[in-house]
C-alpha cells in the first residue's frame, strides 16, 4: 500500500477516535427517567444509558443525610432522645401520621400470642405489646429507618434495639438475646435486627416486648396495627391523645378485645335474669354508634367484634375514612 495511502487512513482512524471520546465525555444530560423501574439518564442526540441499580440502604442513608428527624435529638446512649422521662411533648388533638407508602413498607416483627397489651399491669403502666417466642426466634424492624440506640439497658428492657423512622415515629424491640445491628445503621422493613430472648427484667420469660413511640411517649401499637391480618390498621393513621392513655388492663389485649370497652347497653351484656321478656318480632334495625373523640375504625370494629372490612361496607365508606366527632356508624 503507498505510504500516503496508509497516512490518510491512520489519519482518518484518529479522527473517529477523538470525535467518539470527545462525544463520550462531553454528552450533556438532558433528563433523567424512570423506564420499566430503572433510571435512564437521556443525553442529546438521543443517546441513552441506564444507570445501575442503587442499594436501597445507600439511598436511605443519603436520605436521612438531608433529613432533620435523623439528626436533631439523636440520642446513642439513652432511651430518651427527646426528654429524661418521656414528658417532655404536649400531645396535639390530632397527629398524622403516614405509616407506609409505594416506596416504604411495614413487617410486623414477630407473631406470637399476646401476652400482655398496652394498660396497667400491677398498678404500673405496660408500655406495649409482650409477644410469646422461643429463644433464638429473629425480630425484624418493622419499617425502614435508622437505628437510634442498640445496647444493654440495665433498667429492664435487657438487649434493646431503637430505630426512628423516616416518619418521625420510634419502635423499641426489648429483652433480646442478641442485637444484630449498631447504632446509626440504615436498616429496611423486614430486616432481621435480632433474636428474641429473655434479658433484662421479664415477666413471661423468653418474649418480644414492642412499643410504638411519638417524641420518647409510647401510644397502643393496636392503633396502627391490625395484629390479627399482621398488617396495618391503614397506611395513613391519625392518633389523638386517647391513644396513649393506658385505660384498660393490659391482659386485655390479648384476645384483641378491649374489656372495659363493652357497650352495658347492648341486649347481649346484659345478665340473664335482666334481659326482657321476649316481644312480637319486629323488622330489626341496624345498631348504630356515635362516634367519639379518639375513636378510630379500628377500635370501633373491635369493640363490636366484627372488622374493619364489615364497617366499611355496610356504611359504605372507604377504610382510609377520617372519622367525624358526631357521626352515627352501622355497627351491625
Amino acid at each position: 500500500m503507498d505510504d500516503h495511502l496508509i497516512i490518510f487512513v491512520i489519519g482518518i482512524i484518529l479522527l473517529l477516535s477523538l470525535h467518539t471520546t470527545y462525544a463520550q465525555e462531553y454528552l450533556i444530560p438532558l433528563d433523567t427517567i424512570d423506564l420499566q423501574g430503572k433510571q435512564v439518564v437521556i443525553y442529546q442526540n438521543n443517546i441513552w444509558q441506564e444507570l445501575p441499580a442503587e442499594d436501597p440502604l445507600l439511598a436511605d442513608a443519603r436520605a436521612a443525610d438531608t433529613l432533620g428527624i435523623f439528626t436533631r435529638n439523636w440520642e446513642r446512649s439513652s432511651i430518651y432522645a427527646y426528654s429524661q422521662n418521656g414528658l417532655g411533648h404536649t400531645i396535639p388533638e390530632a397527629i398524622l401520621l403516614v405509616l407506609a407508602d409505594s416506596n416504604r413498607k411495614f413487617e410486623l416483627p414477630y407473631y406470637g400470642k399476646i401476652l400482655s397489651g398496652f394498660g396497667w399491669r400491677g398498678g404500673r403502666t405496660h408500655d406495649g405489646l409482650d409477644l410469646d417466642l422461643e429463644k433464638g426466634q429473629p425480630i425484624k424492624a418493622a419499617f425502614d429507618g435508622k437505628v437510634r440506640y442498640a445496647r444493654y439497658h440495665n433498667n429492664g428492657y435487657g438487649n434493646l434495639v431503637i430505630i426512628r423512622h423516616f416518619n418521625g415515629l420510634e419502635t423499641f424491640y426489648a429483652h433480646l438475646s442478641a442485637i444484630h445491628v449498631e447504632p446509626d445503621q440504615m436498616v429496611k422493613a423486614e430486616q432481621i435486627i435480632g433474636t428474641g430472648g429473655s434479658t433484662g427484667s421479664t415477666y413471661h420469660g423468653a418474649h418480644l416486648h414492642f412499643e410504638t413511640r411519638w417524641y420518647d411517649l409510647p401510644f397502643d401499637p393496636l392503633s396502627i396495627i391490625d395484629y390479627e391480618n399482621e398488617c396495618l390498621v391503614s397506611d395513613t393513621v391519625v392518633l389523638t391523645p386517647e391513644d396513649f392513655k393506658p385505660s384498660q388492663p393490659s391482659k386485655a389485649a390479648r384476645n384483641l378485645q378491649p374489656l372495659a370497652q363493652q357497650n352495658p347497653y347492648l341486649t347481649e351484656n346484659l345478665p340473664v335474669e335482666n334481659v326482657p321478656p321476649e316481644k312480637e318480632p319486629q323488622q330489626e334495625v341496624p345498631r348504630t354508634y356515635t362516634v367519639r373523640k379518639g375513636d378510630s375504625l379500628y377500635k370501633i370494629a373491635r369493640n363490636y367484634n366484627t372488622t374493619i372490612e364489615q364497617l366499611c361496607e355496610i356504611n359504605n365508606m372507604d377504610p382510609h375514612t377520617v372519622l367525624k366527632i358526631g357521626r352515627k356508624i352501622k355497627v351491625y
